[in-house]
């Protein structure tokens, strides 16, 4: 036989022999991967006393504000109240309108008759009586003018306070109103046993109802100090003021008092529209009272009052 090659140079340099063939696949051919028994040097080893993670739960993470529960039994919910107009004049009944309207600020009220149309005026003559006078859009006002076409109308009031409300109220019922007579429609509108005072918490979808018609929200709108009629903002109020003194000296007419006017403003606007009528422009009625808003008075109400006849 012939005898085996020597080793090469490399492999004497390394100090060992050269690995033949089938020594360097046994780990292959006994199933086993050498590199799987030898630790990866590339993996960090783990830092000795390193602490394991605690078995309790974490304490409570604080992620914001805390919100309490709700308890259903305490839910505050508004529940809409019902009044008899010829029952307030009674204190109780008195007491509880009161009552109600202290809750809130603003409010949205129905008033129950048999025709809107006959029974706008004794609400408009109610409310003249508590110093509020109605601007009347002109769709309402041709309403008005023709009775056989049955109308809702609602009036927005606004710096009114609790009581004046109430005594509106309560001069719409009364001794007119024990029954009805169709050769005096104004009278007995309100008549009847049933009840006629619907009073809500004003909610979005009735500030939405008065934005439709009025063509603005009011909650973005500030009130408007009017002008004084024939006065120039151009020109210095002193020289104004002076100009009607040193007239009525040349001609001899008496001088103008402090504080009168011969067109005085009323004290508060009102405004009345028809209710269920299209969208349409802004009348001047409308426009007029948008501009003479005023800041309203502290502790004053905010009110939709519907006139809704029978259907």
């Amino acid at each position: 036989k012939d005898p085996p090659p020597p080793p090469d140079k490399e492999g004497i340099a390394r100090g060992r022999p050269e690995e033949s063939p089938s020594k360097g696949r046994d780990g292959e051919k006994n199933g086993t991967n050498p590199e799987q028994n030898a630790k990866d040097p590339r993996k960090p080893s783990d830092p000795a006393g390193r602490e394991k993670p605690s078995d309790d739960p974490p304490g409570r993470i604080s992620t914001g504000q805390v919100v309490e529960p709700i308890k259903p039994g305490e839910v505050t919910v508004w529940v809409p109240s019902l009044f008899k107009l010829r029952e307030l004049t009674q204190e109780t009944e008195r007491k509880r309108l009161q009552q109600d309207l202290a809750r809130d600020k603003a409010f949205y009220l129905e008033l129950l008759c048999r025709e809107g149309t006959h029974a706008f005026p004794r609400v408009q003559a109610a409310l003249k009586a508590a110093g509020v006078d109605l601007l009347v859009d002109p769709l309402a006002l041709a309403r008005l003018k023709n009775p056989q076409f049955r109308t809702n109308y609602f009036v927005y009031l606004e710096d009114l306070t609790a009581d004046e409300l109430g005594k509106v109220l309560e001069g719409l019922g009364g001794p007119a109103d024990t029954h009805f007579d169709p050769k005096k429609p104004a009278l007995g509108q309100f008549a009847g046993s049933d009840f006629n005072v619907v009073l809500f918490r004003m909610m979005p979808e009735h500030r939405k109802f008065l934005s439709l018609y009025l063509g603005v929200d009011l909650r973005q709108t500030g009130g408007k100090t009017p002008v004084p009629v024939g006065v120039d903002l151009s020109r210095p109020l002193a020289e104004q003021t002076a100009d009607p003194v040193v007239g009525a000296l040349a001609t001899g007419a008496a001088r103008p008092s402090a504080g009168t006017s011969a067109d005085k403003a009323p004290q508060r606007w009102g405004l009345a529209m028809a209710s269920g009528q299209a969208h349409r422009p802004q009348s001047s009625e409308v426009k007029r009272f948008l501009e003479g808003r005023k800041p309203p008075r502290k502790g004053t109400l905010q009110v939709i009052l519907v006139l809704r006849g029978k259907a």
